[in-house]
């Protein structure tokens, strides 16, 4: 592999090197390009035009710079998901496609650790959401723009041999040494299956740049229209520094002078900043279960009006209660009802990789509920020998 093997010198610790070095840049997706060694000096993005380009640096900027001041200044946990940024080429080489693969599956791997390790550790820059916030923000061009007609079962069982194989050669050590200080367990080759899965079916649904883009424009959610006449580096050196701060409560006016500027930022909408917390007034997360770290861990496919509420049945440290109204158990994705249903089923003990395993193992979504309507049906009518006969006619 070109990437894992010469960019990454073989070594998970360097890409955590690159991404701390590159998230500080003005323009991080051209810092990126710059480590990466193609074949013949093949183009890392063929085909993408310069309005593309201008849009990918510009949102991969604000959907990482934003988050990253919240965390600084207030502490505010990072994201744990991100809009996909990509785009539609107009070739595909095997090149592209080898990178894309590397990228996933760091991607994949990167998601998978921050899950173990943010549960028992809140510093994102020691539980990997920091670097897995970059990935995803600077990184997804790289990947996604050229998985789009690709067979997912291929890709995923391509990405897992590729981890078994670099999981053996020691490639991921560093990243091993940090689980197991936090006491977390190492990870799976059915957990890297299970997020290159979602990030497939995920991508598959996802608009291209100039879509993503128009939208955000249309809502006001972003100040630059995807038809602008702003160089690249007038947009990453200027506007990209000038809209954080007025996200954060900034007057325009007496951050900037240049009047295109203050134009566009009369419509967009600003969120105020909560009050600075400091570091020491963070509590200590109390010991997460299984289910919660797993529930957390396939956040995506939740609805977001459900999450909150089964993580607080959870909390509760018993079964979960499949007839809560509040929760339509059909509402929810397959992977979540296994895993619920695994944690009902078992004796709460042992580690979360054995848990883990036992969902990859579980029945279908539908016999689960099945067998529980029959197991409902059945306790409702069961009662007293009077109840029993109260409707029966005895007359012979």
């Amino acid at each position: 592999s070109n990437f894992l093997d010469y960019t990454l010198k073989r070594d998970a610790q360097v890409y955590d090197q690159l991404m701390t070095a590159v998230m500080t840049e003005p323009n991080p997706l051209d810092s990126i390009l710059k480590h990466l060694k193609s074949p013949d000096g093949q183009d890392p993005l063929p085909g993408m035009s310069e309005g593309d380009k201008k849009s990918i640096c510009y949102l991969s900027n604000i959907l990482f710079r934003i988050p990253f001041h919240k965390y600084t200044r207030d502490n505010e946990a990072l994201p744990s998901t991100s809009n996909i940024l990509k785009y539609k080429p107009e070739e595909v080489h095997p090149w592209n496609l080898d990178l894309a693969h590397d990228l996933l599956l760091m991607n994949s791997y990167m998601r998978v650790f921050r899950s173990k390790v943010e549960s028992v550790n809140s510093d994102a820059y020691s539980n990997g959401a920091m670097v897995y916030l970059a990935t995803r923000c600077f990184f997804d061009v790289l990947c996604f723009s050229f998985l789009d007609t690709q067979n997912l079962e291929a890709v995923k069982n391509y990405v897992v041999a590729k981890y078994n194989d670099y999981h053996e050669k020691g490639f991921f050590r560093h990243y091993q040494e940090l689980l197991s200080i936090n006491n977390c367990e190492d990870i799976s080759a059915q957990e890297i299956g299970f997020v290159v899965e979602k990030a497939m079916e995920a991508n598959f649904k996802s608009s291209p740049i100039n879509m993503v883009h128009k939208a955000a424009s249309d809502e006001h959610t972003v100040a630059l229209p995807p038809k602008n006449d702003f160089t690249l580096e007038q947009i990453t050196n200027e506007l990209v520094p000038l809209e954080v701060k007025i996200h954060f409560g900034a007057d325009v006016a007496k951050e900037t002078t240049n009047e295109d500027f203050i134009g566009m930022f009369s419509g967009v909408k600003t969120k105020k900043s909560k009050p600075k917390r400091t570091k020491h007034e963070t509590k200590p997360k109390k010991q997460e279960t299984n289910i919660v770290r797993y529930i957390r861990f396939v956040k995506d496919v939740i609805q977001e009006k459900y999450y909150d509420k089964i993580i607080t049945e959870l909390e509760k440290d018993s079964n979960y209660d499949f007839s809560n109204p509040d929760i339509p158990s059909q509402e929810l994705d397959e992977k979540v009802i296994q895993g619920l249903y695994t944690w009902n089923e078992s004796d709460k003990k042992g580690g979360y990789k054995a848990f883990f395993s036992k969902i990859e193992g579980c029945i279908s979504k539908d016999l689960i509920l099945a067998k529980i309507n029959e197991t409902e049906n059945l306790e409702d009518n069961t009662g007293s020998e009077g109840d029993w006969l109260a409707g029966v006619n005895l007359e012979l």
